[in-house]
């Protein structure tokens, strides 16, 4: 409700201060409105990364892991991975994935069955 406050959803592409002012100029892709912006800040936080949890477990099956520490599980093993598990990813991405991965698993069954 702050109208010094914005929030904007997207790929941060440059971040560069005005030596002037100490501003930050701010070049922006808003995911959510569909357009580059470039505006002044006087402070900007990025969302922080994502480290996956499966990077320091001993998982009972064998399964790949990029350098990063995420699953790269085939379904050729009958592994089907998805969500923050195999990328970084928000809620929604991670719901759509798993059901196809639930509809894959389903239809894998049906053709060895």
């Amino acid at each position: 409700d702050d109208p010094n406050v914005s929030f904007v959803k997207g790929k941060a592409a440059k971040i560069t201060e005005d030596a002037a002012s100490g501003d930050l100029l701010v070049d922006v892709e808003d995911t959510v409105a569909g357009e580059n912006l470039h505006r002044r800040f006087d402070l900007v936080v990025l969302a922080t990364g994502i480290v996956p949890n499966l990077a320091d477990l001993k998982l009972p099956l064998p399964l790949r892991q990029d350098p990063y520490g995420f699953a790269t599980g085939s379904a050729e093993a009958g592994v089907f991975v998805t969500g923050c598990a195999r990328h970084p990813c928000d809620v929604s991405r991670s719901t759509k994935e798993s059901t196809a991965a639930a509809l894959k698993a389903i239809q894998s069954l049906a053709v060895e069955g």
